[in-house]
């Protein structure tokens, strides 16, 4: 993959937005989130209007920790230590596991139905983290082959994309949203807790013992904005809700493992737009109906579905994930929350990071304590 040896070094110019425009305008305007051609250039949003020299709300500045650096030097061998990484069938989940076989760990993924990836390059247990059932199945199973061994590294990545409006576009169909966002934060949330409850026992009491998850950056977003509603994000709500919820249990989780003096350091990667399948066809969980294809006859829904599959067909590949972790691990002190992103180009466009970067200043101004230059005081 080619690489630039800069691209988590500095930042670009970012392009404030100021955007007004409703849903009706996005989609007279060609489709959401983007405008059309988003899969060539993602940051380069439809509502991003403004002049790049615009100072954003308060002269506020976001600044990620964008992961993987480029300047990285590890400071911990990973050979022999042995990983868990949930979802590990494809996409993230696979990537991590092979960059984490490439370091010399002995990985051992999970699937929902192992049986479809034969000749995979590691083993598939089966595991759907919804179902209490399949993960106590699942802890025994694991320990049957762990043969005694403790768990090192345990990535939680399992998760699936979560779409449709933040409530049923009609009142017969209430049973149908509400079953699904009921599985929507099972697999997202509750999920994890279960696993985390289940294999905690297993992990390593040594001085090397990590607890990670597959957070998102949509797990930093509310929908609280002009711009988040102009870009579809009101369609991500209750995905959104999953992943903030799963962003803070593993930081309470890791400051409890902390102060109890657990020698179990905990982090979460958060990724920008990622090249997966999670938006294709029914590999999300829908909360309105759709067709055999995943499609919808709601225009609204459909823009939205289309945009996404338009850019995660060309985003960051999920080896961006996979080295994140991969770095992250090998920190004697990891820290907490990174995002796998980047401000230069040609990774910029496809991570979205400039639109996102605008979502976050954007939403800040509607915060309940909205950050700000020192002494700058209260907005209203």
């Amino acid at each position: 993959m080619p690489r630039d040896t800069r691209r988590n070094e500095k930042s670009q110019p970012r392009v404030e937005p100021n955007a007004r425009s409703t849903r009706r305008d996005l989609l007279k305007a060609g489709g959401l989130l983007v405008a059309a051609g988003a899969g060539a250039g993602i940051a380069q949003s439809a509502f991003a209007q403004s002049s790049p020299t615009s100072p954003p709300p308060l002269a506020t500045e976001v600044s990620p920790r964008y992961f993987p650096r480029d300047s990285f030097v590890p400071e911990i061998s990973l050979g022999g230590k042995v990983a868990v990484i949930t979802g590990a069938s494809r996409g993230i989940g696979l990537a991590t596991g092979r960059a984490l076989q490439a370091q010399g760990v002995t990985v051992i993924g999970t699937s929902r139905l192992p049986a479809y990836y034969s000749g995979h390059p590691f083993p598939l247990l089966t595991l759907d983290v919804a179902d209490p059932a399949s993960v106590d199945a699942f802890a025994s199973q694991l320990v049957a082959m762990l043969d005694g061994r403790s768990i090192d590294i345990l990535i939680n990545n399992a998760g699936r994309l979560v779409v449709g409006t933040a409530i049923p576009i009609a009142p017969q169909l209430a049973p149908l949203f509400e079953s699904q966002a009921q599985l929507a934060m099972e697999t997202l949330h509750v999920g994890h807790v279960r696993v985390t409850n289940r294999l905690l026992p297993l992990m390593s009491q040594s001085d090397y013992s990590r607890l990670l998850f597959t957070a998102s950056v949509a797990g930093t977003l509310t929908g609280g904005s002009d711009l988040s509603e102009a870009n579809g994000i009101s369609f991500l709500s209750t995905y959104n809700s999953g992943k903030r919820a799963l962003l803070a249990y593993a930081n309470s989780l890791g400051m409890f493992l902390k102060v109890s003096g657990s020698p179990i350091q905990v982090s979460t990667v958060n990724p920008m737009f990622i090249r997966t399948t999670l938006a294709d066809r029914l590999n999300p969980i829908f909360l309105e109906p759709v067709d055999t294809e995943g499609n919808s006859q709601n225009p609204y829904l459909q823009a939205f579905l289309d945009a996404m599959r338009a850019i995660t067909a060309a985003a960051l590949p999920a080896s961006f994930v996979a080295e994140t972790y991969a770095q992250l691990l090998q920190m004697n002190a990891p820290l907490p929350n990174v995002v796998t992103g980047s401000t230069l180009e040609p990774y910029a466009s496809q991570c979205g990071s400039a639109l996102i970067e605008s979502v976050w200043l954007a939403e800040n101004a509607q915060a309940p304590a909205p950050l700000g230059p020192a002494g700058a005081g209260p907005l209203e």
